[in-house]
């Protein structure tokens, strides 16, 4: 495959919260599956892992297109509290993020990602055509859903904190 077979996807975003605490609200895989479906996402959990850390699978439903999608979803590296890799796979499309966590200060940290997605037939290829013709305006929802995060996690540290 050729460089028309993938797109990557990079954004960083400074917290105004510990390292830890970010890392913490992060991998919350319980809360992101609740997020997931109110988002209209199926998400089902297939693994039977009792804590958190590499093996954790999910199957993933969702509509794109007027389609059903389905992809398997496994993270394969969470390393506390500096790192976290996520792989899927679809009949159409292999993907990864990995999520690194850089201490700032004692009470700032940032957290950069690194999107890739790379087609796995024709008409992937096709449709990764049409996403990159998107791509500005994928990276400013990316930039405005990471900024919105980074605040939420901001507000909910400094409500702990006054605690």
């Amino acid at each position: 495959m050729n460089g028309n077979d993938e797109m990557k996807f990079r954004n960083k975003v400074d917290v105004s919260a510990p390292i830890d605490v970010v890392f913490m609200e992060v991998s919350d895989f319980p809360a992101i599956e609740k997020r997931a479906a109110k988002r209209g996402y199926d998400v089902q959990r297939l693994d039977v892992l009792r804590e958190p850390g590499p093996g954790m699978v999910w199957d993933v439903s969702f509509e794109f297109r007027n389609n059903m999608r389905e992809m398997e979803v496994e993270l394969v590296e969470l390393n506390a509290p500096d790192k976290m890799c996520v792989v899927s796979r679809s009949s159409s499309f292999a993907g990864s993020m990995i999520v690194d966590f850089l201490a700032l200060s004692r009470t700032q940290t940032r957290v950069s990602l690194e999107l890739e997605l790379k087609a796995q037939n024709l008409t992937a290829r096709l449709m990764l055509q049409s996403i990159k013709l998107m791509r500005s305006n994928l990276m400013n929802k990316l930039e405005g859903r990471m900024k919105g995060w980074a605040r939420q996690i901001e507000n909910s540290y400094r409500m702990s904190d006054v605690s």
